[in-house]
Order: structure tokens, then sequence, then C-alpha cells
């Protein structure tokens, strides 16, 4: 289905109703400024133009030179049966309770205030139809709901002193605490991983082993010279 356009318009009125192209011409003429011409009304019918602006008012004169001399019950259904056929709607198209006047009258003002060309109006639906298509495909997700910890919802609310005061409370874990250190030999190089030597201590002499990064302190041991 598609909008009614100008061309359906004068595509109506000359085939189904038969009142000539001229005498279009003469009708419409009378509520605008210039001239109408044949040859533009007909290439308006085929869609190869656009329509005239400035014809919605056009639309109760048109009813009254056209419809108004025909069979009211006979033109009404041979209206209906035109919109059906070309697949053709108007705002209240589908109404079944309507006499001639009221219907041809709507179909008349929309249509005549509709310029654009029968193509433009296909194309336009196309767009609009693919459009709503994407619309529907899209699935709106709810927020995802994350409960909050009732001890982190606690401490939120507790004074910044209070805070302070409980992690200065707060004991290390052991893994983290730090151990004892052992006492650096003098002159000694901890990065180096050359042996560090050896030093007299009276009777006793000390090793030093060679100290890696990833110790804690060095190795010391002690032996009695025979």
């Amino acid at each position: 289905m598609r909008s009614v356009c100008q061309g359906d318009i004068f595509r109506y009125i000359n085939e189904e109703l038969r009142v000539t192209q001229k005498a279009m011409c003469s009708i419409f003429n009378k509520v605008r400024e210039g001239n109408m011409t044949e040859t533009r009304i007909s290439e308006i019918k085929q869609g190869k133009r656009k329509g005239y602006r400035g014809l919605k008012t056009a639309a109760s004169l048109c009813f009254t030179e056209c419809f108004q001399q025909q069979d009211a019950a006979y033109t009404l259904r041979n209206l209906r049966q035109f919109l059906k056929r070309e697949e053709l709607s108007f705002p209240g198209s589908e109404n079944e309770d309507e006499d001639l006047e009221s219907y041809a009258l709507r179909f008349l003002e929309y249509g005549l205030d509709n310029c654009l060309c029968p193509q433009e109006l296909t194309e336009e639906n196309a767009i609009r139809e693919a459009s709503a298509d994407a619309s529907a495909d899209r699935t709106v997700e709810p927020p995802m709901y994350i409960p909050m910890d009732s001890s982190v919802n606690s401490s939120m609310d507790m004074p910044i002193d209070m805070l302070l005061h409980q992690s200065q409370q707060m004991e290390l874990p052991k893994a983290e605490q730090p151990g004892p250190l052992l006492p650096e030999p003098r002159g000694a190089d901890l990065y180096s991983r050359e042996p560090l030597g050896e030093e007299n201590l009276g009777e006793q002499k000390l090793l030093f082993l060679y100290h890696r990064r990833d110790c804690l302190g060095v190795l010391r041991i002690a032996f009695r010279e025979k």
C-alpha cells in the first residue's frame, strides 16, 4: 500500500469519471494562479512529473464539478474498488460508514495536496517499513541488578574517623607480615652473584655465600679450623 498522490486523483477523474483533461484544466485553473496544461496533467498521471502545488483548496470545487452529478452509491463503491485495486490509501480510507461526499472530499484533499510521484512514495514506504522492521528486531534488555553486600552498606554509613580507627586496628595476614631481618655483613654487596669472601673471627671463619635478589637475607656457614 502507498499513499494517494495527485497523479492518482487525475487518473481517477479522467479514467473512472470520464472527465476530459481539458475540462480538468478549466476546473483547477479557477482556484490557482497560472494555467494548467493537458500535457502536464498527462505526465503527472503517468508518474513522470511531480504534481502542481496549491491544489488542496480545489477539493470542494472538484467534488462539485466531477462527483456530485454521479450516482452516489455507485461512485462510492467504484472509488473503494479503485483504491483496493491500485493498493492506495489515505487517512480513514478504511472507514465503511461514510457517504460519498465526506469520503470523496478526504480522498481529494489528501491526494491533491500530495505532489510526490508514485515512485518516490514507493521508495519512501520501503524505507519506512525497513526502519520499522529494524526497530521491532531490537530487544531492550532490562538493567542488571547487582545486590550490594550488607557490610559494604554499613561501611558507607560509618563516619570517616571510625573507618580510620578500624583500618589502624586491622592486622596484616601472616603471609604479608615482614620477617626478621638478618644482619648484613660488613662490606657485602647484596646484589652480587659472586662469592662475598671470608672473614676471620678468632678461631672461627664465616663463609658468606653469594646473595640472590630473591632471598631475604645472607646465609652464613660457620666452621672451626683444624
